[in-house]
């Protein structure tokens, strides 16, 4: 097998962006939009976290066996992804537009709902995804050097959503009326939340919209889970 060109490696590893961006999502924005914007209790919250997360442990692997024994003109893969991506982008959006006026149910409902929607499409794109980069070159090299791209664009990726967002989504403003202790730890913990351990031990220190996300101390209702 040819020899793969850097341009055909780093066009490969851009696939790993939108898995990147869902779990960023997801690390950093979910639960607080839905407890502190839409007003959905945090154990209800967990749960559809709970749920979704048991349904993608189960539905990975069956995507895998069928990609794997999948037939077609344009190869296992490729019919796959292209299925997957299409519907993760509009899912992805339907994530953070949940319909106004239902009730706490009816928001658990829809995060519930989209969660698991988006994780099975998803699965159906990056599962094959994921194999396709052991399947460029039969070398040891390139396919360490493949896995080493893909990894690097999807930290960057991780990474820059939550820059991002406090950039353009938050206000100058509220960032500057923070103290200097509460700015310092907010930019800590979306380093953290990126590290292995920090998505298992991931904290938030925040309050409803208008106060600030974050304060140089910890009072008794910084912890308030509902």
């Amino acid at each position: 097998m040819a020899s793969l060109t850097g341009l055909e490696k780093w066009s490969y590893a851009v696939g790993n962006v939108p898995f990147s961006v869902k779990e960023a999502a997801f690390a950093n924005f979910v639960v607080f939009y839905y407890t502190q914007v839409n007003g959905l209790s945090g154990s209800l919250a967990g749960l559809a976290m709970f749920f979704a997360l048991t349904w993608d442990a189960i539905s990975d692997p069956v995507v895998g066996s069928w990609s794997d024994n999948f037939r077609s003109r344009w190869g296992r893969r490729h019919p796959l992804l292209v299925a997957g991506a299409l519907p993760t982008t509009a899912l992805f959006l339907a994530l953070f537009a949940p319909p106004q006026g239902m009730s706490e149910m009816g928001i658990f409902a829809w995060l519930l709902g989209v969660s698991i929607l988006l994780r099975t499409t998803l699965t159906v794109y990056f599962v094959p995804y994921t194999a396709m980069g052991a399947e460029l070159s039969t070398d040891y090299d390139q396919r360490t050097t493949i896995a080493k791209a893909r990894v690097t664009l999807g930290w960057i990726a991780g990474m820059a959503l939550p820059a991002i967002a406090f950039t353009f989504f938050f206000s100058t403003s509220e960032w500057n009326r923070r103290p200097a202790g509460g700015r310092k730890l907010l930019v800590l913990r979306h380093f953290v939340s990126r590290s292995r351990w920090g998505n298992s031990l991931d904290l938030y220190y925040g309050h409803p919209i208008g106060d600030s996300l974050v304060t140089g101390g910890c009072s008794q209702s910084t912890f308030q889970m509902d």
